[in-house]
């Protein structure tokens, strides 16, 4: 477990943003002595893994808080903040509607659910809304991958052990313009990660012009 430090000036608020016509918890994390309405420092938006918004995913927050970043939950499944689902099956459901090889409405529905999080974070006024990342774990890790290949306006985009099984199905796009960088973090031997399924998720992504970089 790793513990948890802070810094007299790291300040944590919940707030409220929307969704289409959902109203979600949210958790905005800076240090006050650093990002100011005078000062203003980028945004990191934190994409949580399958059980929902936990404790871990505070804990990343405050990292970059503390780095000077403002930070800001993602929250995709409506749950409180620190609200999990325990139980295997509840997860598996939870992650259906966002979730789907070629289906270009689940990962877009993904895509514009982070996006809500970078579009609330952009309006802080300690915040540059020029300079956005988004930083996702696991299944959010896939969500990260979402908004990059669904062409949305982030400048720095970093899945950590996201799923790069085919998210969007380029079969009749002519063109693409994805924006920013992508950092893909992942497993050296993951299911679907491998061979002529990766090679092809990479092709896409050089094939529009990309500016990706794969770590494993």
């Amino acid at each position: 477990t790793e513990p948890e430090r802070t810094i007299a000036s790291l300040t944590e608020q919940h707030v409220n943003y929307t969704f289409q016509n959902e109203t979600l918890a949210g958790l905005v994390v800076h240090d006050a002595a650093q990002a100011t309405p005078q000062n203003k420092k980028p945004a990191v938006v934190i994409v949580p893994a399958w059980a929902g918004y936990d404790r871990y995913a505070v804990l990343r927050q405050n990292y970059f808080a503390q780095m000077g970043y403002v930070t800001m939950s993602a929250n995709i499944y409506g749950l409180a903040i620190e609200e999990t689902y325990a139980d295997f099956g509840e997860r598996i459901a939870a992650m259906a509607p966002y979730r789907e090889a070629n289906n270009d409405e689940k990962s877009l529905l993904f895509a514009d659910k982070i996006m809500a999080a970078v579009d609330y974070v952009k309006t802080l006024p300690e915040v540059d809304a020029e300079n956005v990342a988004v930083i996702g774990f696991c299944f959010g890790g896939t969500g990260v991958y979402n908004t990059f290949r669904n062409e949305k306006d982030i400048q720095a985009s970093v899945s950590m052990h996201g799923n790069m099984m085919t998210t969007r199905d380029f079969t009749n796009v002519a063109s693409a313009d994805m924006k920013g960088k992508l950092l893909m973090v992942s497993g050296g031997v993951d299911d679907g990660e491998e061979g002529e399924s990766l090679a092809s998720h990479l092709n896409d992504l050089s094939k529009y012009g990309a500016d990706w970089e794969l770590m494993r």
